[in-house]
């Protein structure tokens, strides 16, 4: 057979005596599932007169002598706290002690946020001993409750200070976010047209990138000229024209290989490395007094000659080879499937 566990037991009776007593004097009272832990038991809707007033609150509800404290009572918040304090109705915490047979009970949600104002960090509600709850004072507890849902204001405002300054705002907004998001309203126009407009803003990348490519080679042709001067075999200008023209017919195969949707990173990284490493192997051999540095610059200035006469021969060769095979591949495929 099933047993039933003492705490249970203590738990029912604890719940059934708070919902006897507000129904009792005619107030509604919704019971949560049992089988859930969110930190409320009961939601009480006030009744005055035949008609809900409109003020409402949540109990939290703990029967047993184990939340003796003293020569009152304790209810550990812990991961409901912030529930409790933040909570737009009131919540209690009501402890049954079966041995007097009384209720006392506790404003969870002004004592939390009383803490909070001031910096504590406590989440233990301790209630007093003198603060039980009987059908004599439940009058008492109805306009208190009426009172502090109106007017606690200072909660409202140290909050919303708070949520500005630790990111609390940020994460409330973002759990009643739309789906992907809120727009970014300073640059959302602008995302509309790049997205509505993808070929002319890849002529435009195009055209900054070639833009910064000229004024980066501008920066460093001074420096080419002196480096070519002390180790290079050809007219400075000569020199200094043969790369540029090398790094243009890169970009410019670049652009023609992202035409065909190909990628054309190799001819960038191909064209920006010749002139990147002549700049910097120079640079250094200029600065320093070292023999073989100076050596491997006359080699390289001599071997990025041949690259820049050779590579784009090599270069072109190959987007032939590709392009034949492009051709030959979609003729197989239209031979076996003529419908394609």
């Amino acid at each position: 057979m099933a047993k039933v566990s003492a705490k249970r037991i203590q738990e029912r009776n604890a719940v059934n005596a708070t919902r006897a007593l507000f129904e009792a004097a005619g107030h509604i009272v919704d019971e949560r599932g049992s089988g859930s832990d969110f930190g409320e038991d009961l939601v009480v809707s006030f009744v005055e007169n035949g008609e809900r007033n409109g003020v409402h609150i949540a109990i939290q509800v703990k029967g047993g002598k184990s939340y003796r404290s003293g020569t009152g009572y304790a209810v550990r918040g812990k991961k409901h706290a912030t529930d409790w304090r933040c909570s737009n109705i009131p919540v209690l915490c009501v402890v049954y002690d079966p041995v007097m047979r009384a209720l006392f009970w506790e404003n969870a949600t002004r004592v939390l946020r009383e803490r909070y104002v001031e910096n504590n960090s406590s989440t233990t509600i301790r209630i007093p001993a003198s603060r039980v709850l009987h059908e004599g004072n439940l009058d008492r507890l109805v306009n208190e409750m009426r009172e502090f849902s109106g007017i606690d204001r200072k909660h409202r405002l140290v909050s919303a200070i708070r949520r500005l300054s630790d990111g609390g705002l940020r994460a409330e907004r973002a759990a009643t976010a739309p789906r992907g998001g809120y727009p970014n309203l300073l640059v959302q126009h602008l995302a509309a047209w790049i997205d509505d407009h993808p070929k002319q803003m890849r002529q435009i990348m195009w055209a900054l990138s070639f833009i910064l490519l000229n004024l980066v080679f501008t920066f460093v042709t001074p420096e080419l000229i002196t480096i070519n001067s002390r180790f290079g075999y050809s007219n400075d200008w000569v020199f200094v024209g043969m790369l540029y023209s090398f790094l243009c017919v890169c970009f410019i195969v670049a652009a023609f290989e992202n035409g065909a949707a190909r990628s054309g990173v190799v001819p960038r990284i191909f064209g920006s490395s010749v002139v990147a490493i002549t700049f910097f192997v120079g640079f250094a051999a200029c600065r320093l007094d070292n023999e073989m540095l100076q050596a491997m610059t006359r080699i390289w200035l001599g071997l990025a000659s041949i690259i820049v006469h050779f590579g784009l021969v090599i270069g072109f060769n190959l987007m032939i080879v590709q392009e034949v095979y492009r051709r030959r591949r979609l003729r197989a495929v239209a031979s076996t499937n003529p419908r394609r």
